[in-house]
């Protein structure tokens, strides 16, 4: 972890972010704290978004990316970084799962599963068989619903596996998405997301965060 931020300016503006990307592939670090003139609702005032993944381009690519969007006086800053992470626990064993993402060649439309608990018209089943080019598989389980889709893609995109946490600042809420890009037998089955959940842990204390969290950190 830097001991500081570099060339950094304050600005009036109405919304501060920070975003921090762990490139573990090339064992780099990138910290960016930037401001914006963005339309404010309660779902983006406050809020903190967390995820890990692999991504295959030949080679398999980790990374874990933190995203935290806020609008009170210079709510990005250091010492706020700082109680962002020491308030956030990670636990992942997504490198015991990379053999799900590395691709079977050729690829076989009938392999993918076809299912949509979706409200969103984005999730297609329908597409031919020969016209897939990968399977998908989305979940997100909020406090309310669980919603899954298991669509097929016509585009040709790296594979990938992600696990995702958005926390809402202002309610103290959590929604959870796990998602799912390849080319393999039984690729989008729905166990894979939670097989997912089962070996990883994203989780956020908002009560040491809010009360001002001690230095020791717990990023892993």
């Amino acid at each position: 972890m830097a001991e500081k931020l570099n060339d950094c300016v304050l600005k009036t503006i109405n919304q501060c972010t920070v975003d921090i990307v762990w490139q573990y592939s090339i064992g780099k670090t990138e910290i960016v704290v930037t401001s914006g003139c963005t339309k404010k609702s309660i779902s983006t005032n406050h809020v903190l978004n967390v995820a890990i993944g692999y991504e295959y381009r030949d080679e398999l690519v980790a990374k874990k990316v933190l995203e935290y969007k806020c609008s009170t006086d210079e709510c990005n800053s250091f010492d706020q970084i700082k109680r962002l992470i020491n308030s956030l626990t990670v636990i992942h064993h997504l490198d015991e799962m990379t053999n799900m993402i590395k691709p079977q060649e050729p690829f076989q439309g009938a392999w993918s599963d076809r299912v949509s608990n979706t409200t969103t018209n984005k999730c297609n089943i329908i597409i031919p068989n020969d016209a897939c080019r990968r399977c998908l598989l989305a979940k997100q389980i909020d406090e309310k619903t669980t919603q899954g889709c298991t669509p097929w893609l016509t585009e040709t995109l790296d594979n990938s596996l992600s696990y995702t946490v958005m926390f809402n600042m202002t309610d103290r809420t959590r929604s959870n998405i796990w998602q799912v890009l390849y080319q393999a037998e039984s690729c989008n089955s729905l166990s894979n997301a939670d097989l997912i959940r089962e070996k990883n842990a994203i989780n956020f204390d908002f009560n040491k965060f809010f009360n001002n969290g001690q230095t020791d950190y717990h990023y892993q």
